[in-house]
């Protein structure tokens, strides 16, 4: 209720972790939530509305073939009020669109909001495993929590990948630098209006 943070899954040291770690701002503490059903992954895009956790795809290790490749998933962590660590993990439908490696993600109302990203998951330089320069998307997509159902928002001005977060006032969205076509770091700030958001 305003006042932890979730990190789920993620990278640690030499691979990927399905754990869930919560900070507690108030009383600078950690402890640790369920883990997620899944692999551990990392690029995956997600956020909070509610008790609502949404989080989707993400990059996994794999034996053979590029080192890291797309893991598609869709996924809903209903948080326990009176027990906030405790997180009852649900698999949703699929999501529209192709699968996301580091999209822009925020919350508004009942609403989790996906921008952006790319379907080729990489490295630092935004050449994919595969040694294929990954491409950014342009869609944006939503889930609502409430109707437990996936709506596609139309596009972006810009296609944008390598983002952590989106920034969302009323129905107003930013999308803060990330990388264009070819490789391209951005220093652009991109603003467009959903469409669903409250004021």
């Amino acid at each position: 209720r305003d006042s932890l943070i979730y990190l789920v899954s993620g990278w640690h040291d030499s691979d990927n972790v399905r754990d869930v770690q919560i900070y507690d701002v108030l009383n600078n503490r950690w402890t640790a939530g369920t883990p997620i059903p899944g692999p551990g992954v990392f690029g995956h895009g997600g956020a909070l509305a509610g008790n609502s956790i949404i989080f989707i795809d993400g990059a996994r290790r794999t034996a053979t073939g590029p080192r890291y490749v797309n893991q598609p998933q869709t996924w809903l962590g209903t948080i326990v009020a009176a027990r906030p660590d405790s997180i009852t993990w649900t698999r949703l439908p699929t999501h529209p669109g192709p699968v996301r490696y580091r999209p822009a993600a925020a919350s508004c109302g009942p609403w989790v909001v996906f921008a952006g990203g790319t379907d080729n998951p990489y490295n630092y330089n935004g050449v994919g495993y595969d040694l294929a320069p990954s491409a950014p998307l342009v869609s944006v997509i939503a889930f609502n929590t409430l109707r437990g159902r996936w709506q596609e928002l139309g596009d972006a001005p810009a296609a944008t990948m390598d983002h952590r977060g989106l920034l969302l006032r009323g129905d107003t969205a930013w999308v803060v630098g990330g990388m264009h076509r070819d490789q391209a770091v951005s220093a652009e700030v991109v603003r467009w209006t959903l469409g669903i958001c409250p004021p």
